[in-house]
């Protein structure tokens, strides 16, 4: 495989299916190869900043904002989202 210009973090997956369910790793030329399971690559990997307000993704250099999924749901709504302000700005996902 040719080296990308970017990272590609792992999914950590390490198992296989065929359409009845999970199979053992199949190897290359095998039917159902190429699947996650096949491939290992940069493991997940993050630090969360000192406020606690966003993540830093050591792989790709990305940070990415926490935002909580206050009432579980599984869905993440407006009055979620929408950021308290103090003072000095934003402080945070607003409380339901």
């Amino acid at each position: 495989m040719p080296a990308l210009p970017y990272t590609i973090v792992d999914s950590a997956h390490q198992h296989c299916y065929n359409n009845l369910g999970e199979i053992p790793l199949p190897n290359p030329g095998q039917p159902f190869f190429g699947q996650d399971g096949n491939f290992q690559g940069h493991p997940p990997s993050y630090t969360m900043s000192a406020d606690g307000l966003t993540a830093l993704d050591n792989q790709t250099g990305l940070t990415w904002q926490r935002v909580p999924e206050t009432n579980l749901d599984g869905k993440l709504t407006p009055d979620e989202y929408r950021p308290q302000f103090g003072p000095t700005g934003p402080v945070g996902p607003a409380a339901p």
